[in-house]
């Protein structure tokens, strides 16, 4: 990666940190799943609606506490997941892994990956982190949390 698109995604970085979208408490909310990184000190709360019928996520906010990768990242996520389904949630949650330097699953290869340019540059900006293996747990808190609520689930995730 050359340093002008180094520079260009970092400053995006930086923008959703300092400006994170959707960053917002919804105590109405159907499911409020919350995440720990005890490594940063990273804790984000997500709070979302979710559609079972049609498997949609439906609005979609966080709030929380963390260095600035830990809200770029839920920033970004919320930001790109609103009102989509379970099934590009999880090719989203793919992409991400990948860009990280993480393996897929076979079960997770048979999803896929994101094959959106405009929403893949979204996620690209992140793809520096798996330069510092001991941050890629700040990219993906938020991830994980709302993975949780797509499939259910409702205790603390830890990223250990």
């Amino acid at each position: 990666m050359d340093n002008e698109l180094r520079s260009l995604y970092q400053q995006v970085i930086l923008d959703h940190s300092r400006n994170p979208r959707h960053f917002s408490e919804q105590q109405d909310a159907q499911i409020i799943q919350t995440c720990f990184n005890p490594l940063c000190g990273d804790e984000i709360k997500v709070y979302c609606d979710f559609d079972q019928e049609k498997k949609k996520i439906q609005s979609l906010s966080f709030t929380g506490n963390g260095c600035a990768i830990s809200v770029a990242s839920a920033s970004l996520m919320v930001m790109m997941m609103q009102n989509h389904d379970k099934a590009y949630f999880q090719k989203a949650f793919n992409t991400m892994s990948v860009l990280l330097g993480q393996e897929l699953s076979p079960k997770e290869q048979e999803v896929g990956q994101l094959e959106c340019p405009r929403d893949l540059a979204k996620l690209e900006v992140l793809a520096g982190v798996k330069n510092y293996p001991s941050r890629v747990k700040c990219a993906t808190c938020a991830w994980h949390t709302l993975a949780a609520v797509v499939k259910g689930g409702s205790e603390t995730i830890k990223t250990e």
